[in-house]
């Protein structure tokens, strides 16, 4: 888990609390090499993309030009990222450019202050827990799943609907008990 996302600040320092695991995102960036792009070329791209993610991180900069606003990811879009207000979950991924969001329909406007940190906050300073209590969930839902689509559901739905759902399984698995 990303550790940025802990916080119940917001601000630069948010930018650099990456997870022990995020480099298992390496996975993603094979095909791109397959697909023929030079390392060196998609390494200072990505550079760049990291790059832009510090200065977003900021509670000082409130909106930017409307043109900005529409194609890039800018600070007030990513407030609404790290919120864990109901309207604001599983919204504004863009790293870089939102127009992705309005496109996929994950954007949304930042409508009020945001309450940052995680809807189940963590109780414990444990560096070791604090980056693998999420991973230790996911592995614990998909052991208490009863079928192979339950656990389908429990490691891949998004986090807002996660309880909807598995309250949809305990009342399945009582109506057939």
């Amino acid at each position: 888990m990303s550790l940025t996302i802990l916080t119940k600040k917001y601000n630069w320092s948010v930018s650099f609390g990456l997870g022990w695991t995020q480099h298992i995102k390496i996975i993603f960036f094979i095909p791109i090499a397959l697909a023929g792009f030079h390392p060196v070329v998609f390494f200072i791209c990505h550079q760049i993309a990291v790059l832009y993610q510090f200065w977003i991180h900021t509670e000082y900069i409130r909106k930017l030009p409307k043109p900005i606003e529409y194609i890039f990811t800018t600070p007030s879009h990513h407030r609404v990222h790290h919120a864990r207000n109901d309207k604001y979950l599983d919204k504004n991924y863009g790293s870089t450019f939102i127009i992705w969001d309005r496109i996929f329909g994950t954007f949304q406007a930042e409508e009020e202050q945001a309450d940052y940190g995680i809807t189940n906050p963590v109780k414990s300073y444990n560096p070791v827990y604090l980056c693998f209590h999420e991973w230790m969930d996911i592995i614990k839902d998909i052991k208490n799943s009863k079928s192979l689509k339950e656990a389908y559901v429990m490691t891949f739905v998004r986090p807002s609907k996660l309880e909807e759902k598995r309250e949809l399984f305990r009342k399945e698995k009582e109506r057939l008990t």
